[in-house]
């Protein structure tokens, strides 16, 4: 089976193999960007975010396709363009999370 980005991939991975951020290539990557851990599991059941033209849609869709920097990059976005979302369901962790 193939997965459509590194980041399905990563998902994946955590649910059929038990793979751990901190062991696994792209999610250490996400950690070493300051995406949160909570945030990163969250994102693994493929939730409806903020796109970057305002509109919602898939997460896993919005970075089909993509090389691991192009999806991390777009992942970072992801985090940013979210950080409403992001308070109301963390409070002040939020802000934390939004500086990657």
């Amino acid at each position: 089976h193939a997965s459509a980005s590194p980041f399905e991939a990563l998902a994946e991975r955590m649910n059929w193999c038990g793979a751990s951020l901190e062991t696994d290539n792209f999610g250490s990557a996400l950690l070493a960007a300051n995406v949160s851990p909570k945030l990163i599991k969250e994102w693994t059941v493929d939730p409806q975010v903020v796109l970057p033209d305002g509109n919602k849609g898939s997460l896993f869709d919005s970075v089909e396709d993509m090389n691991a920097a192009d999806c991390l990059l777009k992942l970072c976005v992801h985090v940013r363009n979210n950080v409403t979302t992001l308070y109301l369901q963390d409070g002040v962790e939020a802000s934390s999370i939004a500086q990657v």
